[in-house]
């Protein structure tokens, strides 16, 4: 059995600023779901992974969700999906209950693989094992660790095998492994560059971002794939996608960004009636993730907007 792996996808509708493409929704999110589906079929696979962060932000526009709803169906592509933080409001799982990803489940473009929607998805060669952001891995029985199954680990956690920075305390793969045993394939995201290491009779696979967002040095060299696992062979094979070049994909000269949450941009876009343009939820999302804010303050912060939006609307 074949089994295609995709790393975080971060499908969007707005360019990024270092990029040129004029509509990155089409010219490079769904362009690249079209690749990954045409190497599912072309090398017999017969299941699909994505390790989550599959949209880049918890509310994606409604042209892009039914994009991807339609090119999935049509060509009976159905991912695994598990829920990174950039598909969770306000990185809380309270709102998995709510998200996007369950719009598309429901919509059986994918099936959503985690623990609080579902157990393990089990054929008759492998038992996978949903782990959104956030959450611990399952701790695997001696009884299942021993069965004819291979047991998958897909997890959406900062597991890397070089740091992003400087003192950066990043836990590699063989940390991660003696943490959570008993997998024979852990499949992981979050962390944007690939690696695949073997770890005693296990292997750990990150496929890497399918999406080149920046234009850091380090994302610039970064080839976008996606990686096939046999469950025969238990080996990888890496396809490298069609991306253009660094000349076409990004502008040689980006200006500096703004502050992701500069006050004064906001209140003077907000006086002026434009609300679109001052994405607070957003801003302040990413706000906190570039000041690396500790995670019980951002949960607090996070809880109490989701509980507000729901007494909004009714929900609670």
């Amino acid at each position: 059995m074949k089994i295609l792996l995709l790393g975080d996808t971060h499908l969007r509708v707005r360019t990024p600023k270092s990029r040129t493409e004029s509509d990155f929704m089409l010219d490079v999110c769904i362009n690249k779901l079209h690749q990954a589906i045409d190497i599912y079929k072309e090398n017999d696979c017969e299941l699909a992974i994505q390790v989550g962060d599959f949209f880049d932000i918890p509310d994606p526009s409604k042209a892009l969700m039914a994009s991807v709803i339609s090119l999935f169906r049509k060509y009976n592509f159905k991912p695994l999906v598990i829920h990174g933080q950039h598909d969770m409001l306000y990185h809380s799982e309270l709102s998995i209950m709510k998200s996007s990803l369950r719009v598309l489940d429901a919509a059986e473009a994918i099936t959503v693989s985690d623990p609080i929607l579902n157990d393990s998805w089990v054929n008759k060669e492998i038992r996978v094992y949903g782990c959104p952001f956030s959450h611990t891995p399952e701790k695997l029985s001696d009884s299942i660790i021993k069965d004819n199954l291979i047991n998958v680990l897909v997890a959406h956690t900062m597991v890397g095998d070089k740091p992003l920075f400087p003192g950066h305390d990043l836990t590699g793969p063989e940390q991660y492994v003696k943490k959570y045993p008993g997998y024979d394939l852990y499949v992981l995201g979050d962390y944007h560059y690939p690696f695949t290491v073997k770890v005693g009779k296990s292997l750990v696979v990150n496929p890497g971002a399918m999406i080149r967002l920046s234009s850091a040095v380090r994302d610039k060299a970064h080839k976008p794939k996606v990686v096939i696992y046999d469950t025969y062979t238990m080996v990888v094979e890496d396809i490298f996608l069609d991306v253009g070049s660094i000349d076409e994909s990004f502008k040689k000269e980006v200006e500096k960004s703004e502050s992701l949450l500069d006050i004064d941009i906001l209140v003077a876009q907000l006086s002026k009636g434009n609300r679109e343009a001052a994405p607070f939820r957003e801003r302040l999302e990413k706000y906190l993730e570039d000041k690396k804010v500790d995670k019980k303050v951002k949960d607090i912060i996070g809880n109490s907007l989701f509980s507000y939006d729901n007494k909004e609307v009714g929900i609670v």
